[in-house]
């Protein structure tokens, strides 16, 4: 429950209970005002009528009671939300820098193997490419250079070639 609408139900049994020490003050002032003109008060009708207010008044006090501990409740259940949010938002936070050092260190290895085979014959990076996953043959073909990779295309089995292409597409 909210703490807005606690506040509220915690205001109306205020309110409950201002009006029952009203009530009680004012059946006090009339039945004095009774005995001190002389009129006959009708004590058991009376005394039952306050016995009613005192258990109304009782029970009110009790909802109170209740109310407030229960809005301690929900406080300290708030607090150990906000905590967690803040952990959460710390978690978030390391692995998102952790995943950013990975995707570094990723591509750092590719740029290493694009690197190697620019060096390595045509006709040879080919068929070695040719044999690797088409994911990771695209990701090196992508970090190559344009005129290395061009003659490194030309040595490649036409299906596989489609297939690279395919991933190259893909990843831009």
């Amino acid at each position: 429950m909210a703490l807005s609408a606690k506040k509220g139900k915690r205001m109306k049994l205020k309110m409950g209970l201002i009006v029952l020490a009203v009530i009680i003050n004012i059946f006090s002032v009339s039945f004095i005002s009774a005995q001190e003109t002389g009129q006959e008060v009708n004590v058991e009708k009376e005394s039952a009528l306050l016995k009613v207010i005192k258990q109304k008044q009782k029970r009110l006090l009790q909802k109170e009671q209740l109310l407030k501990e229960e809005e301690k409740h929900l406080e300290a259940i708030r607090a150990d939300i906000l905590k967690k949010l803040i952990e959460l938002k710390q978690l978030k936070k390391a692995l998102d820098t952790y995943f950013q050092r990975l995707k570094k260190l990723e591509d750092n290895r590719y740029n290493q193997l694009a690197r190697i085979y620019e060096a390595t014959p045509p006709q040879e990076a080919a068929q070695r490419i040719g044999e690797l996953d088409p994911i990771v043959a695209a990701q090196i073909m992508l970090r190559m250079d344009k005129r290395k990779a061009g003659k490194i295309w030309g040595y490649i089995d036409p299906k596989i070639a489609s297939k690279i292409t395919e991933e190259i597409v893909k990843l831009r």
